[in-house]
């Protein structure tokens, strides 16, 4: 079943959406978590008959779980190491 994407845009009334259907939902919400960035008034997903299917808190969870955290040290990799003034020894 295809997904696709629509969105409304602050003080405009035209219903924007993807160009593409997507295969899953997923897919539908990873093309969404774009579209966020342009600060759209009203953001979700719908199916092949027009119902909606992921609306924008749910894009937003999805974007949230997708997301990596900079400045955050990934699991099993050993830590920079650092001169005893407690500088990082690239430095």
């Amino acid at each position: 079943m295809p997904y696709f994407v629509k969105w409304t845009m602050h003080g405009q009334d035209t219903v924007h959406g993807s160009k593409v259907a997507y295969p899953q939902p997923a897919a539908a919400m990873d093309f969404a978590c774009g579209a966020l960035a342009r600060k759209p008034r009203d953001i979700w997903i719908e199916d092949e008959h027009g119902k909606r299917v992921g609306n924008e808190i749910e894009i937003i969870r999805h974007c949230t779980k997708q997301a990596t955290i900079p400045n955050v040290r990934q699991v099993g990799r050993a830590p920079t190491p650092t001169r005893r003034g407690g500088q990082d020894a690239a430095d």
